[in-house]
């Protein structure tokens, strides 16, 4: 047991005595076991990685007007409470309000730049 923790197998290390007791029971080959324990530890190993990831991550924090604290803040409990609700219903109202997508805009023609068929004619600005 030790020997697996000192090789850093901990998923191993932790399903050990499961392994072992289902094993008794099902009267399993040695293959089998090492089968179960392998997958234990990349079990282990996946976990341990989908943890650490969580933790680096900066997800927003939830918060909510059960946990807000009135007496810090220069606004009195209804005025926060009519600031969420407003809030909350214009989020609402523009949720379900689809637009069309937005077409892209282009600047207009200035006298200064060579239209196409100043370009295509060969002369740079026949208006000036």
């Amino acid at each position: 047991m030790t020997l697996l923790k000192t090789l850093k197998l901990n998923g191993m290390a932790a399903a050990w005595d499961d392994v072992l007791s289902q094993d008794k029971q099902r009267k399993g080959s040695f293959e089998e076991v090492r089968g179960a324990l392998a997958q234990a530890e990349l079990s282990h190993r996946k976990a341990q990685s989908i943890h650490y990831q969580m933790k680096l991550a900066t997800f927003p924090v939830y918060r909510n007007l059960a946990a807000f604290d009135f007496k810090a803040s220069p606004l009195s409990e209804k005025e926060v409470c009519h600031l969420h609700q407003v809030s909350s219903s214009t989020t609402h109202a523009t949720s379900s309000w689809s637009a069309a997508p937005a077409r892209p805009i282009l600047p207009s023609p200035s006298p200064l730049m060579p239209s196409d068929k100043d370009t295509k004619s060969g002369t740079l600005m026949s208006s000036i």
